[in-house]
């Protein structure tokens, strides 16, 4: 008995044959099938990983940014405390400042009124004072209060022989090696150092050896400045023909 009797598979050879090619193929498809489906799976769980490390490695990038933040808030949280703390330092500095400057300007104040009181009382002793300058040195000789007793009323005719009573006189060096010096000499009347000054005024040039020499009021350095102040007025008053003022400023310029 033949196989194909045996199994009752009597089929042409030809189509037996068709038929295993046919099951070796669907097998193929099978294959193929699963293993295609194996990879979506294998994709799929890697992707998921993906997605997973992704996420946990952006969510500690976000963590880790809101750690630095924080930190940063704390640290700017900090230094706005020390900014403020420094802002109160500074505001009682200030204070402390605008307090030491109105308590200078008011010691200034007082110092002005201070050296005004010590000039007044200085410029009070002055007052019968009258400085020359322009006197060759050793002019005088050996008594100072003899020669200008002598040279005034020559110096300056307007005196007459009115007897002009000086009381002590002496020289200032100069630092200015030009062989002259200022002399200093104390009348015992205000009014005749008054009517020296103006004398000396209307006559001015005034000449003794060949040299000129000039007549002014003496006074304290610090009223010396303060009378500057008003010079140009009371210069302009003289030139005008008043006076009868106070000592001419122009006196002052020989300081």
């Amino acid at each position: 008995m033949s196989g194909c009797e045996k199994t009752g598979n009597c089929q042409p050879k030809h189509l037996q044959r068709n038929a295993n090619s046919q099951r070796a193929g669907d097998v193929d498809v099978n294959i193929a099938s699963s293993v295609s489906v194996a990879v979506e799976l294998a994709l799929a769980r890697q992707q998921d990983n993906l997605e997973a490390a992704v996420t946990r490695a952006v969510q500690g990038a976000i963590d880790g940014m809101k750690n630095s933040v924080e930190s940063l808030e704390r640290k700017v949280v900090a230094h706005m405390e020390t900014v403020k703390g420094q802002a109160a330092k500074v505001d009682h500095v200030q204070a402390e400042t605008r307090a030491m400057k109105r308590a200078v300007s008011n010691n200034t104040a007082d110092l002005e009124k201070l050296q005004l009181k010590v000039a007044s009382l200085v410029d009070q002793d002055l007052r019968n004072n009258v400085r020359i300058t322009g006197i060759g040195t050793g002019r005088e000789g050996g008594g100072a209060i003899a020669f200008l007793q002598d040279m005034l009323p020559k110096w300056i005719p307007s005196l007459g022989d009115a007897k002009i009573q000086i009381e002590r006189a002496h020289r200032i060096r100069s630092n200015k090696n030009n062989g002259q010096a200022t002399m200093i000499f104390k009348v015992l009347r205000y009014q005749d150092r008054n009517t020296i000054l103006q004398g000396a005024r209307r006559k001015a040039p005034i000449q003794d050896a060949g040299r000129a020499i000039r007549f002014y009021a003496d006074y304290t350095a610090f009223t010396s400045e303060r009378r500057k102040a008003y010079g140009e007025v009371m210069k302009e008053l003289y030139e005008r023909g008043f006076s009868n003022l106070p000592d001419h400023p122009e006196d002052d310029d020989q300081r």
